[in-house]
């Protein structure tokens, strides 16, 4: 039962995965978080961050991971196998259709109005991820002890290291993976230094 559950629910997150795969992050939260409780935001942002730097498409991997955390090998699977159904069957469909009647003006009008929900998708899944980091959940900005208590409620590592890393990226535009590495390596040092104080 557990295992129909899981792949009934990636298969409502897969059909409804429109405009990619951070379109479809706010519906694994909604499902997998919100209504199944079955992992915590915490570890769904701790996911997402795997995800985003494994190779392929970051919905894809994250629903391979959510399968695993929750039902380990066997849910990753049908975690997988759920996500993936309707849309390759919709995608091979659709590929016939645009290939027919893709230039008409009945297929523009669908896409202007797809770009402007999925634009809020994205946005409402980066907004819960960026308030996540910011309030942070233990550490530094999570309970008064150490250097906790003097930053507050507020994690300023994260908010640093996610302001360094925008301005890196759009400035100078420096590769994402080097971002995300020099993340990790001064995250590590500055939370590491924390603990010991």
């Amino acid at each position: 039962m557990e295992y129909l559950e899981l792949f009934y629910a990636f298969l409502k997150i897969g059909a409804f995965c429109i405009g990619g795969g951070y379109a479809s992050l706010p519906l694994i939260k909604a499902e997998i978080v919100d209504a199944k409780s079955w992992i915590t935001l915490s570890e769904l942002t701790d996911i997402i961050t795997i995800a985003e730097m494994t190779p392929g498409p970051i919905a894809l991997n994250a629903s391979t991971f959510v399968g695993t955390k929750i039902l380990a090998l066997p849910g990753a699977v049908v975690a997988t196998a759920g996500f993936l159904t309707v849309p390759v069957c919709i995608t091979a469909v659709l590929g016939m259709v645009y290939i027919k009647y893709g230039q008409g003006n009945a297929a523009k009008n669908i896409f202007s109005v797809l770009r402007p929900a999925v634009t809020g998708l994205i946005a409402s899944a980066a907004l819960s991820i960026i308030i996540l980091a910011v309030k942070g959940e233990g550490g530094i900005g999570g309970a008064a002890s150490g250097i906790s208590g003097i930053l507050g409620a507020v994690n300023w590592v994260g908010i640093a290291l996610m302001a360094g890393g925008f301005f890196a990226i759009r400035k100078f535009k420096v590769n994402p993976m080097y971002v995300i590495l020099a993340s990790g390596v001064l995250g590590y040092a500055v939370y590491s230094a924390a603990e010991r104080i």
